[in-house]
């Protein structure tokens, strides 16, 4: 820990130095087009070091729930495909697939699962440096760069298995060649535009309103532009075909989503509220006053460029088509779409990582509109409209870690509480119960999976309780948690204690099934392993235990062990699972011991019924089982 500690340091040290010097160095600007040999190799190293940085938290960070979800539902399976990976939002189709490579080649390490995301940085980089040659202003230049590659909570997505940093580098790629399809006039760069919308899509749907913006820049260009389409009338024929397919079934894919509800994140109670404070506090730590009247005046100001330049530059077709004016319809024309869409068609506005693409084209509208100005009015203290963004680079060195994620800190489960519950386990015996807010119930199941599987999994229904051994919680929302806990360990990030009964509770055996066996091979969907009277169990604690012996050729043998409890009528007052694919892949024969405790029966209970639930219905072995149920004596 003292070695990342150190690591730590001298990175802050060393890109504060670079940053810092660099802008000193350029303080007194020169007017030029493209960046000079020495800048360029600065740009190098600083992305170097930003890609060991990286690869550092991709390796060091504990899997967040959202990543722990992508991997336990879409890469473990194998199921990412649209078509088969069901509706849900969390199905980042081209991060899947991705990761799913990696996974069969390298195996399920936080690494591995994250490297799909970490080979889009490098294509990031080299595209914002490119865009950011586009600027004559040096300062402008330069605090446009850093803004962009140093703005801490977006670069981080590089280094989570979720499917908005590759997102971004396409669409920094895109719109980098859609600038280039209007400065170069060629057919190639319109193809290559497709391509990025298309894989940008696949990465997160979140952008289809900006593809569809794209679309339009482009189809006005070609309609004003006869060179380009009576030379190339095919391939802009089939550029267009392809747009309109491709956005067409992204669009579909919403809206199914949409009508199955799996749109569930973001809000409608106002775009300022739900989408801008939540990016600000994603991306700069805070949503203070402050800082909300200093993007607004900076968007002002922008505005109020763009309508200077229309009334001072002659050409306005070729202004149209200018970096600063391209960036500015992306910024405000997504604003526009997203209001519309929420007014007629409902759709939540969108949230923090959600909205996050709002960022780039926050920056350069403000960066090229103003180095637009310059060059009509050069009034030079006017380029320190920019100066606000700055504050990028200093909130990165102030939140260097390799501890977290910024967006997740409150979920962050250090890998050390995993180590000090793996102390409790003993072979033969039930695992140590666990509990925590549900939340934190699938990044603890990833580190189980990680380490073989042998402690058990958080029970969420009913937290906070008291009954089990051990507790992933905020202390101060447990009340008198020190009358029955101790803290074992406490990370700062999240605020989470790992907390250790000071007495486990004794478990009394009060029945069993002891010859639980499937006899033979089978398919069947469901399994019992036991049934029987639960009038008896209202309002005790229990905890239910399998043991036997599970082999299976299919990996991962997607099934749960399932506990429902019913009341007289039949209705279902309790239920929990235990899934098979979240303890290990490979099922040859291994003795399985696995269990989930159950807090204050319902009164009412009349039945209880524990079954392996063979969602696939997949042939498998279940021999030398029993299954007991034990009442947690306080």
């Amino acid at each position: 820990m003292k070695d990342i500690l150190l690591i730590n340091n001298h990175l802050q040290y060393y890109l504060f130095s670079a940053v810092a010097g660099k802008l000193l160095i350029f303080g007194h600007f020169s007017e030029r087009n493209m960046s000079s040999s020495a800048e360029k190799k600065i740009a190098f190293v600083t992305g170097c070091i930003l890609m060991i940085y990286l690869m550092f938290r991709a390796f060091f960070v504990p899997f967040v729930h959202d990543e722990s979800a992508t991997f336990f539902f879409y890469i473990h399976t194998g199921n990412f495909l649209p078509w088969k990976g069901g509706l849900d939002a969390n199905n980042h189709f081209l991060n899947s697939a991705l990761s799913y490579f990696f996974y069969r080649i390298f195996g399920s390490g936080e690494l591995s699962l994250r490297s799909a995301n970490l080979i889009f940085f490098p294509v990031f980089y080299y595209f914002w440096f490119r865009l950011s040659e586009l600027l004559s202003n040096r300062f402008i230049r330069w605090t446009f760069f850093f803004a962009g590659v140093l703005a801490h909570s977006f670069i981080e997505f590089f280094a989570l298995s979720r499917g908005y940093g590759m997102s971004m580098a396409l669409l920094t790629m895109a719109v980098w060649f859609l600038i280039n399809v209007f400065r170069e006039h060629r057919p190639a760069h319109i193809m290559m535009v497709v391509l990025c919308l298309f894989l940008m899509l696949y990465a997160n749907l979140a952008l289809l309103n900006t593809a569809v913006l794209i679309i339009c820049c482009l189809v006005f260009y070609l309609l004003l532009n006869q060179r380009i389409r009576g030379a190339n009338s095919g391939w802009v024929l089939l550029a267009i075909v392809l747009c309109i397919e491709g956005v067409g079934l992204c669009a579909f894919r919403l809206f199914q989503m949409k009508q199955g509800g799996t749109l569930y994140y973001g809000s409608d109670v106002g775009f300022w509220w739900v989408t801008m404070r939540s990016l600000m506090h994603m991306l700069l730590g805070t949503s203070s006053k402050a800082g909300a009247v200093i993007i607004l005046a900076m968007v002002g100001a922008s505005i109020t460029g763009c309508m200077y330049l229309l009334f001072k530059v002659k050409e306005r077709l070729n202004l149209f088509f200018s970096p600063a004016f391209v960036f500015s319809f992306l910024l405000l024309g997504n604003i526009v779409v997203i209001l519309l869409l929420n007014k007629f068609l409902k759709v939540n506005y969108p949230e923090d990582r959600v909205g996050m693409y709002l960022l780039p084209f926050f920056i350069g509208c403000v960066c090229f509109v103003t180095d637009a100005v310059l060059k009509q009015f050069p009034f030079r203290r006017f380029q320190y409209i920019v100066f606000p963004l700055l504050f990028f680079p200093i909130h990165f060195f102030w939140n260097i870690n390799f501890s977290h994620s910024s967006l997740w800190s409150f979920e962050n489960i250090p890998h050390r509480f995993y180590d000090k519950v793996s102390v409790y386990i003993k072979k033969n015996e039930a695992p140590p119960t666990m509990a925590g807010y549900r939340m934190r119930e699938l990044p603890w199941a990833y580190q189980n999976f990680r380490q073989g599987g042998e402690a058990g999994i958080i029970a969420f229904t009913g937290f906070p309780e008291t009954i089990s051994d051990f507790q992933v919680a905020v202390s101060s929302q447990l009340g008198n948690w020190n009358k029955y806990y101790e803290r074992v360990d406490y990370d700062k990030a999240s605020d989470l204690s790992l907390l250790k009964r000071k007495t486990f509770l004794t478990r009394k055996q009060i029945f069993v099934n002891d010859s639980v066996s499937t006899k033979k091979e089978s398919s069947n969907e469901f399994f019992d392993v036991y049934k029987g009277k639960a009038d008896t169990l209202a309002g005790k604690d229990i905890y239910v235990n399998l043991t036997g012996s599970l082999q299976t050729p299919v990996k991962p043998f997607v099934s749960w062990l399932v506990i429902s409890i019913s009341d007289k009528e039949g209705k279902e007052i309790r239920y929990e699972r235990v899934p098979f694919d979240w303890i290990k892949t490979k099922w040859k024969g291994d003795l399985i011991n696995m269990g989930i405790q159950i807090h204050a029966i319902p009164s009412g209970a009349q039945t209880i019924i524990c079954y392996i639930w063979n969602m696939n219905k997949v042939p498998y072995t279940f021999v030398n089982g029993a299954c007991r149920i034990f009442e947690l004596e306080k």
